[in-house]
């Protein structure tokens, strides 16, 4: 686990698991300010905008950690769509990162063969009961067809809390 003065969660929703795809994008970037708490979610139906406003955001506030939960994911896809709409994401990919699903899959790769657990498993192990994620009737990519937009905030919003919870239980407890 990394020492990091200035951190901060990053979540990412979009449409599929492959940003190379035709129809592959962004749907929005949660952030959770690990300082603070505070939480600034990035959505627009301008993907490149979009992405503009959350490096710039990133890089003002100086963050030199990111935290996560899968971060490799959220920053593969990231990586992907900057790419695609050539954004100067000043040197947001040169920033040390924590994935909590690693810090946690690697006591099951170390002490047994069992599946790691997803997080909302180990949000209702760890933080308890009213504390698991929220269960969405439809997947992420459908309430984005449909229009829902308030409901994939809702979730990314819920993801960064959850995510900073058990970062800082991690943290906590591992020193």
């Amino acid at each position: 686990m990394m020492t990091c003065e200035k951190s901060c969660v990053v979540d990412v929703e979009c449409i599929n698991l492959e940003p190379w795809l035709s129809d592959s994008k962004i749907i929005c970037v949660g952030s959770l300010n690990c300082s603070n708490g505070e939480i600034k979610i990035f959505y627009s139906d301008n993907e490149k905008e979009m992405l503009e406003e959350f490096f710039d955001y990133f890089y003002v506030n100086n963050f030199n950690c990111i935290i996560g939960f899968n971060t490799l994911f959220d920053l593969r896809y990231l990586l992907a769509r900057s790419l695609k709409h050539q954004i100067n994401v000043n040197g947001f990919f040169k920033t040390k990162y924590d994935d909590v699903m690693l810090l946690l899959n690697s006591c099951g790769y170390r002490y047994s063969l069992n599946r790691a657990g997803q997080l909302s498993e180990w949000s209702e192990f760890l933080l308890g009961n009213g504390n698991g994620k929220i269960k969405l009737e439809e997947e992420v990519s459908e309430l984005y067809k449909h229009g829902k937009m308030e409901e994939i905030l809702k979730y990314n919003k819920q993801d960064l809390v959850i995510t900073h919870a058990l970062w800082k239980r991690i943290k906590e407890v591992l020193g």
